[in-house]
């Protein structure tokens, strides 16, 4: 009985090491089938709150092109989330507030693009705002869907082109925008303050009513395929140590 539980024991480490080296050519094999041009991950710094979007290259690619652009261009650096609708969308990407007094300032703007409907406007979606009664208007603003908006967004001019998606734990982020208080700042900020009726803010210790800033726009770098190759025979020799 003592010689049969020692071959157990050995066998059951034998077998431990054959798993780990099965998963790392499994993963090695899982890497060189992986197309080289994924869809790209953007992060969302908002007023020091941070949340990734998946973009759909693969389907709305002009979309997510122009999106890109103005990311590139550091135009939403800076730009504020002017509207917010709880249970339905909250919005931004037009608007700074500067000046003195305070005025909202529209960010410059490439040529509208060509509506790109497809996907869904369900919860957790990014989608590009525009011009009522324009399908083909849509510039630099984007808006989140905070609930399935289908029946909606999907079938008015022309539908709303979903470009992305909210992943991971990003809709902890996005569902907390929209309960942070609204007000109709409109009167206050110039002659764009039209676009300010429904405004989130929240109010910082000693301070006023303060506008959510987008603080920066940016894509999520992936592992290089050399990176990740170099850790896989990493685990590989690891699993050759156990086998010893």
């Amino acid at each position: 009985m003592r010689h049969d539980a020692r071959t157990m024991r050995g066998g059951m480490q034998a077998g431990r090491s054959s798993w780990w080296a099965g998963a790392a050519i499994a993963l090695l094999c899982l890497l060189a089938a992986t197309p080289a041009s994924a869809n790209p991950v953007v992060r969302f710094t908002i007023s020091g709150a941070s949340f990734d979007v998946l973009l759909y290259e693969d389907t709305a690619p002009n979309t997510v092109a122009n999106f890109l652009r103005y990311m590139d261009a550091g135009e939403y650096v800076g730009t504020v989330i002017h509207r917010s609708i709880p249970g339905f969308i909250w919005q931004g990407g037009g608007f700074e507030l500067a000046g003195d007094p305070i005025q909202a300032v529209p960010i410059p703007t490439f040529a509208p693009i060509a509506n790109e409907f497809g996907a869904s406007n369900i919860r957790g979606t990014i989608a590009m705002a525009k011009v009522d009664g324009d399908p083909n208007s849509a510039t630099s603003q984007w808006f989140f869907n905070l609930a399935d908006n289908s029946a909606n967004l999907n079938n008015q001019n022309g539908g709303f082109t979903v470009f992305g998606e909210v992943v991971g734990a990003g809709m902890d982020v996005v569902d907390l925008v929209a309960t942070l208080p609204t007000d109709n700042f409109s009167a206050d900020l110039g002659p764009y303050g039209g676009n300010f009726t429904n405004t989130p803010y929240y109010v910082p210790e000693g301070g006023g009513p303060t506008a959510l800033v987008v603080e920066s726009i940016s894509v999520v770098p992936v592992p290089e395929p050399a990176a990740f190759a170099l850790a896989l025979t990493g685990l590989l020799a690891l699993a050759t140590f156990r086998r010893k």
